[in-house]
């Protein structure tokens, strides 16, 4: 059976290579951006659930939850990731199918007048986010950076909801790249370049590496849609360089974590650990399988907890948890309780969380969900360029959603942001309307 499932792994990843080929050369009637976002997705996908699964299955000492699986629970895990996919991509082309009205009509507006810089939402994003990141400094300077790290989830328990609102930093840095393009001068560039690395310094204090990556990647997606023609060579460059940053920030992180308790192990474990914490979510499915009978369905209740996140856990204390937590003490039994010190948890990725609610068919349920919102979502028309960045952001959460974190992770960024664009949209307008009538 070892050499079937081998030659299962094998033969996907030949169909997936050849879709991606397809969707980056533009050859499918379909926006560029919802070409990109199934490309990364389907990416994604295979790095998560096609070849780490096939390096684990021959290297059992890799696994950090158990040490080896059997041949048999590959097999489920496999099925049960490509009823996900499988299920996406023809719910996907049949919406394409029905909906296409000729490939003029179909291709998302994205030459939009120029990137220029909206001063005044600029500056309520601005006004937004100081007094964040003023409050975070505050944190860190009161414990330090390495316990600051460590206990940064119980730490900021209560205000998860305003550190969120950082993300829209990034799309600050989308409208200085965007800048940059159109003036290629050196004072843009510095403009750019210095923004990006306050961000990269911002987003590693607080331990969000993901959000680095989404910077990387929105920049990307927006830079692809609009203004070149898509390079595979690059597109899979940019997209290895963002999956090792999130590896390399993780490793840093748990660094000074291991320096604050004198635990400090050999560097390329740690490494590796860190690696497979952000691209082993194939492994909580094959965890998951494995001890069916000692957990009952959620039936979406972990989904749920994702549409509550805009609700203040001070408001209601008995909020259910996302689906981190509960795997984590599956794992760990006790070992994460909601505002103790040092906690944790892993990240499940879509197609584990799926499983996690609805056993073996939830990959066909979330898989129709997902094609459906990607569709929906690639398809607005975009008038301004905060709100083109608004849904690159959303595309890329949405097929990133694979191996990051678990709903209730992007859920709440997807949330927040949308309602804060949308809100520094209505404000920027009427300052407008106010500034012309006087």
């Amino acid at each position: 059976m070892i050499w079937i499932l081998c030659i299962s792994y094998f033969l996907f990843t030949v169909i997936i290579a050849v879709l991606c080929l397809l969707l980056l050369r533009n050859k499918l009637p379909i926006s560029r951006i919802i070409a990109l976002s199934i490309a990364l997705g389907l990416a994604t996908f295979w790095l998560v659930h096609i070849f780490i699964p096939s390096i684990q299955l021959f290297f059992s000492s890799l696994n950090r939850i158990e040490y080896g699986y059997s041949v048999g629970v590959y097999v489920t895990s496999l099925v049960s990731s490509l009823s996900f996919i499988l299920t996406a991509i023809i719910t996907f082309t049949v919406l394409v199918v029905f909906n296409y009205q000729g490939r003029g009509r179909e291709k998302l507006a994205t030459n939009l007048r120029g990137f220029q810089i909206d001063y005044v939402a600029s500056f309520l994003i601005i006004g937004a986010c100081v007094p964040i990141v003023f409050f975070v400094f505050i944190e860190i300077l009161k414990v330090g950076l390495p316990l600051f790290l460590i206990n940064r989830i119980s730490i900021l328990k209560d205000f998860s909801a305003f550190t969120v609102v950082l993300n829209m930093l990034i799309f600050l840095g989308a409208s200085l790249f965007f800048r940059y393009l159109q003036m290629r001068n050196l004072k843009s560039m510095i403009f750019f370049v210095l923004f990006s690395l306050s961000l990269f310094i911002l987003f590693s204090l607080i331990g969000s590496r993901n959000s680095i990556f989404i910077y990387i990647g929105v920049l990307l997606f927006a830079y692809l849609v609009c203004f070149r023609k898509i390079s595979i060579f690059k597109f899979s460059a940019v997209g290895a360089f963002s999956f090792l940053s999130l590896a390399v920030v993780g490793s840093i992180r748990t660094r000074l974590e291991d320096l604050n308790t004198g635990m400090l192990k050999e560097s390329i474990h740690k490494s590796f650990e860190s690696t497979i914490s952000v691209f082993g979510n194939d492994e909580i499915l094959r965890f998951l399988i494995t001890r069916r009978d000692d957990f009952s369905l959620q039936m979406g209740d972990t989904f749920m907890s994702g549409f509550l996140s805009i609700v203040p856990r001070f408001f209601w204390e008995g909020k259910p948890l996302g689906a981190g937590p509960l795997v984590t003490n599956l794992i760990n039994p006790n070992s994460y309780i909601y505002g103790s010190e040092g906690i944790s948890s892993y990240t499940t990725g879509i197609v584990a969380e799926s499983y996690l609610n609805f056993g073996i068919f939830g990959g066909i349920l979330c898989g129709f969900v997902w094609a459906v919102l990607m569709y929906l979502v690639g398809k607005y028309k975009t008038k301004s360029s905060l709100t083109f960045y608004l849904q690159v952001f959303v595309m890329f959460m949405l097929s990133a959603s694979i191996f990051y974190s678990e709903f209730l992770g992007f859920a709440i960024r997807i949330y927040i942001i949308s309602i804060f664009t949308w809100s520094v949209l209505f404000v920027s307008k009427a300052v407008r309307r106010l500034s012309v009538s006087l």
